[in-house]
């Protein structure tokens, strides 16, 4: 069994391979499963990792360990394997966050808005300047409260690690990270 980190360019794992450590992992996922409510399920934030399990078939089957497992999260980290899978606002140079207003019902990527690939199709405003945060506290807070992107979003995240590696994300409107208000 693999567990990987949500974001994928960072390129962080565990390999479970203990028997007795997957049967632990494997009944801690089924209860806090069970113990979900509605909108846990519905929680829009980055999911805490990315699970791959080895068939006896040889086949794998892939799941995505939300941010409401607490009997997981729990798990990982008396095991030590949460640091290890887990980006740290310690490993964030920094972040950029920027709020796109006047989106038409067209899909933008991150990259469009942060400037890393040019559209020449200008589907969109950026409101106000793109802000830059390094203040550790505020790091932790957006790697909290981030989560996914459909192109439809107002308020979108840039990370770049101190490896300068990037990966993104959004906010959404409910779940606006404190320090947001300071800006816009």
């Amino acid at each position: 069994m693999s567990i990987e980190s949500a974001e994928y360019v960072l390129q962080k794992s565990v390999v479970l391979s203990d028997p007795l450590e997957i049967e632990e992992f494997q009944q801690l996922l089924k209860e806090d499963i069970y113990a979900l409510r509605y909108d846990e399920m519905a929680d829009s934030r980055k999911e805490l990792a990315n699970v791959s399990l080895l068939l006896s078939n040889d086949e794998r089957s892939f799941f995505r360990i939300g941010r409401h497992y607490r009997g997981v999260e729990q798990w990982l980290e008396q095991k030590g394997y949460l640091s290890t899978i887990q980006i740290t606002p310690e490993e964030v140079a920094y972040i950029e966050v920027a709020r796109v207003t006047n989106q038409s019902n067209q899909w933008i990527h991150p990259e469009e808005i942060f400037g890393k690939v040019y559209s020449l199709d200008q589907r969109y405003e950026i409101e106000s300047q793109i802000i830059r945060l390094e203040d550790q506290e505020d790091i932790a807070q957006a790697l909290q409260l981030y989560g996914g992107y459909s192109g439809q979003e107002m308020y979108y995240v840039m990370f770049t690690t101190i490896k300068g590696k990037e990966f993104y994300g959004s906010f959404r409107e409910k779940q606006l990270p404190a320090f947001m208000s300071n800006y816009f």
